[in-house]
């Protein structure tokens, strides 16, 4: 688990470029408890934020799609810990 939240969590640290659109759609969790992410961390994973992916040292650019499956899997995850994150892309 913690080398698939690991790329995340560098990329919303190291994210070099945010779309200054204000209709951004971004990761939006309600509790982060059990997830090894922070409420900050996930404040910057936005549609059209870019980072280096820290194993293959390739730019990526989040997609709508990518977070998605994000939620998914933290959603998925925080079950498995007895919570309810109830994250979503808004």
């Amino acid at each position: 688990m913690k080398k698939f939240v690991l790329p995340i969590i560098i990329i919303s640290i190291l994210s070099c470029s945010k779309d200054d659109d204000s209709n951004s759609e971004c990761l939006i969790c309600d509790s982060s408890e059990g997830l090894e992410i922070t409420k900050n961390e996930l404040s910057n994973l936005c549609v059209g934020v870019s980072g280096e992916d820290p194993d293959s040292g390739e730019t990526l650019t989040l997609t709508k799609d990518m977070l998605n499956s994000y939620a998914a899997i933290f959603n998925a995850l925080g079950a498995l810990t007895g919570t309810s994150p109830n994250c979503r892309v808004e």
